[in-house]
């Protein structure tokens, strides 16, 4: 996966939620229920030690929403850093970048300083990069970004993507 580093810097230097959050559709109920289905998927055993919580994903959901004018789907976010991260619990450096945003086989080339500032880059990385010319279908479809560069070296992400989606909207219909 190729990332614009002057991109990624941009969206550090963001000013913070409070700040950015104004009046703004969709409703506040939406990010309450996006933070509610995030936690109690995050919730499950699998996931024991996560430092990631549902408020933290429905924040950078809204900022990401107010920036790009799009928002993520909570089941595709959390199937997302389930396979980069287990939730943030595993890999090269899970605690602050559970998206494994600047991650690449041979080593990392980003380094954020908090869990949200890595989730917030990830948010952004999709909407700015991944979402630009297609939606989150045509993505779990072929998930490349508008220049072509591909998310994940694994040959099966779209499948698993397939699969785990369904999963966790199951789980969260419960």
């Amino acid at each position: 996966m190729a990332v614009d580093l002057d991109f990624l810097n941009n969206i550090l230097s963001t000013e913070s939620l409070s700040d950015i959050w104004k009046e703004s559709e969709p409703d506040e109920l939406t990010w309450i229920k996006y933070a509610e289905d995030a936690q109690k998927y995050l919730n499950r055993p699998a996931f024991d030690g996560t430092h990631i919580t549902g408020k933290m994903l429905a924040d950078s959901a809204r900022l990401n929403y107010i920036k790009n004018k799009k928002i993520l789907p909570v089941e595709f976010v959390l199937a997302q850093l389930q396979k980069e991260s287990t939730m943030g619990t595993k890999g090269r450096s899970p605690k602050n970048n559970p998206a494994n945003v600047g991650e690449y086989d041979e080593g990392t080339k980003i380094k954020f300083n908090s869990p949200e500032e890595g989730i917030n880059a990830y948010y952004s990385l999709i909407s700015n990069d991944y979402l630009r010319d297609k939606n989150v279908s045509d993505l779990i479809s072929n998930f490349v970004n508008y220049r072509g560069d591909r998310y994940a070296t694994d040959p099966g992400y779209e499948k698993y993507f397939q699969d785990q989606i369904p999963f966790i909207e199951r789980f969260l219909s419960k």
